[in-house]
């Protein structure tokens, strides 16, 4: 998320009590467990709110800890939570009982990945200075370590937004970089083209190099 504005696109934005909530969530294994709150703005703004982050506890007592946040029909949690344990439970039955509905996420990376990368491009990314969790992972993540569980609960839920109609997808531009942004961009991983200073090329571009 190199090109994302932490200036114009860091802010608190008043929500309508009529505007639809969508709620992404990811369970943690290595990282925390998360539940993004996200609501659909004039503007096609998506606008990240609220999030829930702990970890070390029950599908229980994460449920009771969400009584605090918007109640939904159902969140988006990620598909490796429907993994059935020993006991023949998954982690969306336990959280079923304790009154959380969870549907099951997009399996698409690339494609999920894309949409955020077009919001944040197009400034549609709205993030509330309260979510931390979801900033860190905005400012620290580079394609192809560990994805942050925040991070990934917003990729869920945006796109459900999309699928779902509450925000139009964003416009897909040709996103430029400086030399200076592709040093940052580039990874160890990532055979990317000869540049000089002052020239540019894409995202697009450098995915081709790969």
């Amino acid at each position: 998320y190199w090109n994302f504005d932490s200036v114009k696109c860091v802010a608190e934005l008043p929500v309508p009590k009529a505007t639809k909530c969508m709620c992404g969530a990811d369970w943690g294994i290595d990282d925390k467990t998360a539940f993004i709150f996200m609501y659909g703005l004039p503007g096609d703004i998506v606008y990240v709110a609220q999030e829930y982050v702990a970890g070390g506890l029950s599908c229980q007592q994460h449920a009771a800890n969400l009584g605090k946040y918007p109640r939904l029909p159902y969140y988006v949690m990620d598909s490796a939570a429907w993994h059935r344990e020993s006991d023949m439970s998954s982690v969306p039955d336990r959280f079923g009982q304790a009154g959380i509905n969870l549907v099951q996420a997009t399996k698409q990376f690339d494609g999920s990945l894309s949409d955020v990368l077009d919001l944040v491009a197009n400034n549609q990314l709205v993030i509330s200075p309260q979510c931390k969790y979801v900033l860190d992972g905005i400012n620290s993540w580079q394609h192809g370590s560990h994805e942050p569980d925040a991070l990934a609960a917003m990729r869920y839920g945006i796109h459900q937004m999309l699928a779902t109609y509450m925000v139009r997808p964003p416009i897909r531009k040709e996103h430029k970089m400086t030399f200076e942004e592709y040093l940052k961009y580039r990874k160890e991983s990532m055979k990317g083209p000869n540049l000089a200073p002052g020239k540019h090329f894409t995202i697009m571009d450098g995915f081709k190099k790969r």
